[in-house]
């Protein structure tokens, strides 16, 4: 019996070319953190929130906002 699920073997015991694994897209889309500088342009992150910060209230002579710390991991661990 073929399988169809990608990663996994054929009836004649080969890999499909044409399956890619599920996390493939993660690893070409998204770029590592670790990676980002300030002239990083056209950048895409996929994170996980790790911590969050207290959120934390300014004001000034152009107006009020809120600014908020967290700490992010992404798949390649940065």
């Amino acid at each position: 019996m073929a399988s169809t699920i990608a990663g996994e073997t054929t009836s004649q015991g080969k890999k499909s070319d044409d399956e890619v694994p599920p996390d493939y897209d993660d690893f070409t889309k998204y770029t590592p953190i670790a990676a980002l500088t300030c002239n990083t342009n056209d950048w895409i992150i996929k994170a996980r929130v790790t911590k969050k910060y207290e959120r934390r209230t300014w004001s000034n002579a152009r107006g009020k906002g809120y600014l908020m710390n967290v700490d992010l991991i992404d798949a390649f661990g940065s």
